[in-house]
């Protein structure tokens, strides 16, 4: 029973770690003035729908396709009936691919927030690195053995293991004596990855990736949790790399990590995200220090830094639209399911999964994601407490009452909420922050029995400002070095530096929507961000992350301490 439900629970686990032991930003702190965000009435993903002539268009929501037509629903909520053979071929071919997806999606309606044909439309297999990363991972991660068959599972599951366990011994001598740890060692476990990176070169030769392609709450993606191992050994052979004057593979490994974290992040949940802010974090804390300081650092290294930094940023998929959109699909995924019995809660699935608990009700079904799932958020624990399980029996009874039009209704409200949450896609992560405190964001969901349990969460987005900010912090602590290599005496200004680095501007400051900035303490130039409060402290107040702390985010040019 528990090792289906582990997904949910290591999500909460890897959430409250960020924000204690990692000290996600507050969001209070960042919030600032309300933005006065309120939700909006659901109308689900405008599309120009055309017919065969070319001559009629109308923009609408597919809304359900029966007996040869389609129900098209507008933005003002009138409903138009259209024959499907009267459409234009590209709509026709929308409508199959929606239908298709209907299948598994039976919830599908025209109040979903995104035009989900698109975002869960497949990579041909051709151009999938998915496809490739398992057996590349199995090198770098013992999780990796679920995805394979018990065979093959069982001979390199030990040495995958083994290979985690020397990890373990090298880490705990270099955080207690960095001179303890014996190079020879370090060199001969990195040599048995050399295995892994192939693979993994040849998996991003592939120019796309989806890996999580499943959104139910007992999912299990051991594949996510594998690519942060491989930015942990790249940080170690980074370390030797630079130590032989290997520049050319220490940045290679840094390009690696970078689209590892990009693939994870592409249309990936909760878990996927975090840990696509750990490998960035290892990228700018770690791996590229260790190489702005190396001797026979050249301008050119820079400029191949710069290059794949400015790529990364480029090419990263929006992780807020990421989220929101699979936390929806889970959430009406895992609403649908409670009401009918299936997906996660189908007996056969549960069974199989190794759990053998009473669900046959919508209220059993509940209960059991209660006691797995945790207590929901603000508006469950001002609802029932924080402790639901004490008032089970009140639970039950509501939702015992419920009827299927309760169920519709409870359907919108969930739309109704994430319908304003993704509308936010075009705007800056502060404003995003800014929004999502509002509490009147989630207020549909007030009055829901079943639905209430599954109120987004955005303490995440204050993760997303901070990894913004260390990119860009990054960037400019590049650009800095490479001005050093080149010029004597301190750079003017911080516009001039990363110019001369053939930046286009200075990078934007997440927490304040204004250029990165630069000062100089003790002879020496230190780059900042304003950090979660806001206020400009000229980097003589260093933030030290923790939730509410003042102070400012400063990057400086000093070896890696980890």
């Amino acid at each position: 029973m528990k090792r289906a439900w582990a997904p949910a629970r290591w999500a909460l686990a890897i959430l409250l770690g960020w924000m204690g032991s990692q000290r996600a930003a507050d969001p209070a702190a960042v919030a600032g003035p309300r933005s006065g965000t309120r939700p909006g009435a659901v109308g689900g993903p405008g599309r120009v729908w055309t017919d065969a002539t070319g001559k009629y268009k109308v923009e609408a929501a597919l809304a359900d396709v029966a007996d040869g037509k389609v129900r098209l629903k507008t933005a003002d909520g009138k409903m138009v009936a259209i024959a499907v053979d009267k459409l234009s071929v590209p709509d026709r071919q929308y409508v199959g691919q929606w239908a298709e997806l209907k299948n598994e999606y039976p919830w599908l309606d025209a109040n979903v927030p995104f035009d989900a044909v698109a975002f869960l439309a497949p990579i041909p297999e051709a151009e999938n690195a998915a496809m490739l990363y398992p057996d590349a991972l199995f090198e770098f991660s013992g999780d990796m053995a679920l995805l394979f068959p018990p065979e093959e599972r069982g001979r390199r599951q030990p040495i995958a293991q083994r290979r985690g366990e020397e990890f373990m011994r090298l880490f705990e001598a270099r955080r207690k004596d960095p001179r303890s740890v014996d190079p020879r060692a370090v060199d001969a476990w990195l040599a048995e990855y050399e295995t892994g990176f192939k693979k993994l070169a040849l998996a991003q030769q592939r120019p796309g990736c989806v890996l999580q392609t499943e959104y139910r709450v007992d999912t299990l993606f051991p594949q996510v949790q594998a690519c942060r191992e491989v930015a942990r050994v790249v940080a170690w052979r980074t370390r030797r790399d630079v130590q032989r004057g290997d520049f050319d593979r220490s940045i290679q490994g840094i390009e690696t990590v970078l689209r590892l974290s990009r693939d994870v992040r592409n249309k990936g949940g909760l878990i996927a995200q975090l840990v696509s802010v750990a490998m960035d974090g290892i990228c700018c804390q770690e791996v590229i220090p260790d190489i702005l300081l190396a001797p026979g650092l050249r301008p050119e290294h820079c400029d191949r830094l710069l290059a794949a930094m400015a790529r990364h940023e480029a090419e990263t998929p929006d992780p807020f639209v990421e989220l929101y959109r699979t936390a929806y699909l889970e959430a009406r995924n895992s609403h649908y399911d409670i009401q009918h019995g299936t997906g996660s809660f189908d007996k056969g699935h549960m069974e199989k999964m190794g759990t053998r608990a009473p669900v046959d009700s919508p209220a059993a079904r509940l209960r059991f994601f209660l006691q797995l799932g945790g207590t929901g958020g603000r508006l469950a624990v001002e609802k029932y407490g924080r402790r639901p399980a004490q008032r089970m029996k009140e639970i039950e009874r509501l939702v015992n009452s419920m009827t299927a039009e309760d169920y519709a209704r409870e359907a919108e409200a969930l739309s109704r909420v994430y319908a304003p949450v993704l509308a936010l896609a075009g705007q800056t992560m502060l404003q995003r922050s800014r929004a999502c405190s509002d509490p009147a964001i989630v207020e549909a969901l007030r009055n829901t029995t079943v639905a209430v349990f599954l109120e987004p969460q955005f303490v995440f987005v204050q993760a997303l400002l901070r990894d913004q900010a260390a990119l860009r912090g990054t960037q400019c602590l590049v650009a800095l070095r490479r001005w050093q290599l080149e010029h004597r005496g301190l750079p003017p200004d911080l516009d001039t530096l990363v110019k001369a680095a053939g930046m286009k501007a200075v990078p934007i400051d997440p927490y304040c929507d204004q250029p990165m900035r630069m000062t100089v303490l003790q002879g020496t130039p230190v780059i900042y961000s304003v950090g979660a409060d806001g206020k400009d402290d000229k980097a003589t107040v260093v933030w030290d992350l923790v939730p509410g702390h003042p102070g400012d985010y400063v990057f400086r040019l000093e070896p890696s301490v980890r």
